[in-house]
């Protein structure tokens, strides 16, 4: 009975349960506690929700409210005199002991931690207590009041564990994702993708606003976009483009919706790259551009040059029968001038086209190379600097000797006049290899076949070139010169293509042009092949008294 009686004082020191108290106390049929009786106490404890513990200062359970039973499984009776740590989970008794420390030494009145406490049945179940210093007569220890909280501790867990995967998928996708304020175009949050595009350290970009980073480019290019997104309430497709810290262009095809989040409104905004996928696509038109040209030219050409050769035949006849007339002797002479000129034309159209008879040899490009330096001198202005570098154990080529000259002399022409004040030429040579899922130069597109090619690089310092006047460089007849055919630099990449390589042009205003020839790597096999077909050609030379027969489906060529 004794017992039972002390139950008032250990209701009053129950944190959790002190409201309960009080209000009975206070608001009660009478405000005098002596009204309440042992039976009165005794009714309240027992139906008590939460469960309430006295600990002695050795740890040992001194006292527990009935609902432990239903909560637990242990009889009240069972648990007391047993140490309270048998029951906590083992990952859990520092922290616990930690708290009732603090609150045994005087450093806090009450504390409250969260533990593992176990069951009847050997599980462990999550508790939330709160305890705080017991004095009563000679006993010293702890007064603890304790709910479970295991169905909110694993539904905590599960939305924990569901924000993870969220963040990871959120920080993980493919398309630049972002959070942001409409007003001031705040960004809340950004993900990996979104910085890594745009150039970005997540913490420059969180607080900081659209505006003042200059992602619109400017202010009335992000209001322009809200203004759309306000007006349709979401953006599908809508395509725009957006500026990396470093001020180079991020083509991009966004989604935005604008979401109610605790009665704030945000953006959210997704965002695909497009400007590899442009890329790539204008370098496929181009090609298909150039293709179409070069099967035009080529048929073209062909026809032209059966006029040209019927042109210069009978001019050559001609002239054999005017010999005695000085001043027709001379208009011939202009005649095969304007056909040699036309000819040289058409060789250059071919060229272009990839329909030239091209003869490869497998040869040493920094040889052939030092060997055209004289010419190449001569070629340039006098105050202009030329030098020459090749990395070591180059590979040999398999290229028209003849036709390799004519691309070096129409690049160092082209690099002269791009610096009419002087400058400087450089030509490098190296190796390179192409293969799958290696790396390789940043302006060599998909189209490059894999394999080894010996590259030769022509670089000046001049006025450079625009984008515009990149995307034309190689269409015939086209020049930014005041003088000229404009079929240099197309029928360098005829040559160079029918090789079995490729050219690629890199400029920028002020800033130079470079050249880069990229051409097939000889093998071994092919270096005797050609070696077999020099023999037989100079053995098919030995032939006398043989009869030829000349099939020609032009009629006028066939008739001269």
């Amino acid at each position: 009975m004794a017992l039972v009686l002390e139950l008032a004082p250990i209701l009053s020191a129950v944190p959790l349960s002190l409201h309960v108290y009080t209000r009975f106390m206070d608001n009660g049929p009478a405000a005098d506690a002596d009204r309440y009786d042992a039976d009165f106490y005794r009714k309240l404890v027992d139906h008590a929700l939460d469960i309430i513990t006295i600990i002695g200062a050795d740890g040992n359970i001194l006292f527990n409210t009935p609902s432990i039973e239903r909560t637990f499984g242990f009889a009240e009776e069972e648990m007391r005199g047993r140490s309270v740590a048998e029951y906590l989970h083992p990952d859990d008794l520092l922290h616990v002991n930690q708290a009732i420390e603090r609150i045994l030494s005087g450093e806090k009145l009450m504390d409250e931690a969260e533990f593992r406490f176990r069951h009847a049945d050997g599980s462990y179940r999550w508790v939330h207590a709160v305890a705080q210093l017991w004095r009563h007569g000679d006993t010293v220890g702890l007064i603890v009041n304790s709910r479970d909280i295991t169905t909110q501790h694993e539904a905590l867990s599960q939305l924990a564990s569901s924000n993870e995967l969220l963040s990871k998928i959120y920080s993980a996708s493919s398309n630049l994702l972002s959070i942001s304020l409409p007003d001031t175009g705040e960004f809340i949050e950004v993900n990996d993708t979104w910085c890594e595009t745009m150039g970005y350290r997540r913490e420059e970009v969180i607080g900081g606003n659209a505006v003042e980073l200059a992602i619109w480019g400017s202010k009335e290019n992000r209001d322009s976009i809200i203004a759309d997104l306000n007006h349709h309430g979401r953006l599908n497709n809508y395509e725009a483009t957006a500026y990396a810290k470093d001020g180079s262009e991020v083509l991009i095809s966004l989604d935005a919706r604008l979401l109610e989040v605790e009665d704030e409104t945000r953006i959210l905004m997704s965002c695909q790259n497009l400007t590899q996928a442009r890329q790539i696509e204008e370098e496929l038109r181009q090609s298909q551009k150039m293709e179409a040209m070069g099967q035009l030219t080529g048929g073209v050409a062909h026809d032209f040059n059966n006029l040209i050769g019927v042109t210069m035949g009978y001019a050559e006849l001609l002239q054999s029968q005017v010999e005695d007339s000085p001043t027709t002797t001379r208009y011939v002479e202009q005649i095969i001038d304007a056909a040699i000129r036309a000819r040289d034309l058409t060789s250059q159209l071919l060229a272009f086209s990839r329909r030239q008879q091209l003869t490869p040899e497998s040869i040493r490009l920094d040889q052939h190379l030092t060997q055209m330096l004289p010419l190449i001198r001569t070629t340039l202005t006098e105050n202009t600097d030329v030098a020459v570098e090749s990395s070591t154990g180059l590979w040999s080529s398999l290229v028209d000797p003849s036709q390799l000259e004519s691309a070096i002399l129409n690049l160092t022409l082209n690099a002269r006049d791009a610096m009419p004040a002087g400058g400087e030429v450089h030509f490098r040579l190296d190796n390179l290899s192409i293969q799958p899922g290696l790396p390789k130069p940043a302006y060599i597109d998909n189209e490059l076949p894999s394999g080894d090619y010996v590259q030769l690089e022509v670089r000046d310092s001049g006025i450079g070139m625009d984008a515009e006047v990149r995307t034309r460089v190689f269409d015939p007849f086209f020049t930014t010169k005041q003088t000229g055919t404009g079929l240099g630099l197309s029928m360098v990449f005829g040559f160079v293509n029918q090789s079995g390589g490729r050219i690629y042009v890199a400029s920028q205003p002020q800033a130079g042009t470079s050249v880069y020839l990229l051409l097939p790597r000889a093998r071994a096999a092919e270096d005797d092949n050609s070696v077999d077909v020099k023999r037989s050609a100079t053995a098919a030379q030995d032939t006398r008294h043989s009869t030829a027969l000349l099939i020609e489906d032009n009629d006028p060529l066939r008739t001269l």
